[in-house]
């Protein structure tokens, strides 16, 4: 069947199959809601939905930011009144050169940066966080830790002593799989789209220049983050200010079913 195929413009070969490109248009047998449910699985995707309808394939496979300039400028310049979720995301470091950032977030408002550390090891940092807990004049719905290495311990320690804490590993699959690589991705897009939306982000130099690194490249149609070993390479240092801002951010936790569901 003739249509477009993820490989690109170029006709591809595979064992006694040959993949000619397409566009949609070209194939008379195609449903006619195809385009239709291109359009709503690539939204978010502007590049990929053109090479997918209009064949346009020459950014697909190429970096690009996750968050413009202009993006994170706007949303610098923001003032919202404060609402509800209240919810803290949590960036984790143990040792070395990498902090532990914490950052609240009030609904859409500016996120203000709680605390900032480094060189403590899981129990003290749990400590502190329980600490800043019990002294927050409104307390978070919600902590969201990333769980990967030592956040996990830090997210063991927060549920013993009954913190309402979210662990999140940014490596497992994303909930909508067929549209983001894994859940690191699909975290940085919901941060993207809640600023295009009318977010607020801190006018904060270490926010800036985190955010406007993230790069994305495109893999069989899914966005993958570049991984945060790379970033720090390019960087210099770690995003910790932005992956911080990005739990902050993370959407209330849902299953794959609810996702799906809208399809049945």
């Amino acid at each position: 069947m003739l249509g477009p195929h993820p490989r690109g413009p170029e006709t591809q070969s595979c064992g006694r199959s040959r993949y000619v490109p397409a566009l949609p248009a070209d194939n008379p047998f195609l449903d006619p809601l195809y385009v239709d449910h291109l359009r709503e699985t690539y939204a978010d995707f502007p590049e990929l939905l053109d090479a997918y309808v209009n064949g346009s394939w020459g950014a697909v496979g190429s970096s690009d930011k996750v968050f413009s300039a202009e993006l994170a400028a706007d949303a610098m310049k923001r003032q919202r009144e404060p609402g509800t979720p209240v919810q803290w995301g949590v960036d984790v470091a143990r040792f070395g050169d990498d902090r532990t950032v914490v950052y609240e977030r009030r609904g859409m408002a500016t996120p203000r940066l709680l605390e900032v550390w480094t060189k403590q090891d899981t129990r003290t940092t749990s400590d502190k966080l329980v600490a800043l807990y019990r002294a927050a004049a409104v307390r978070p719905q919600v902590i969201c830790v990333d769980d990967i290495g030592v956040g996990g311990g830090v997210t063991d320690n927060l549920k013993s002593a009954g913190l309402p804490v979210r662990g999140i590993n940014v490596g497992e699959a994303a909930c909508e799989a067929d549209k983001f690589f894994n859940k690191h991705a699909e975290l940085a897009w919901h941060l993207r789209s809640m600023l295009e939306d009318g977010g607020c982000l801190p006018n904060d130099e270490h926010v800036r220049s985190e955010l406007t690194a993230f790069r994305y490249t495109v893999r069989s149609g899914r966005s993958a983050v570049e991984a945060k070993d790379e970033l720090k390479r390019r960087l210099g240092c770690s995003p910790d200010y932005a992956d911080a801002l990005i739990l902050a951010f993370a959407p209330e936790q849902r299953s794959a079913f609810d996702y799906y569901r809208r399809f049945a």
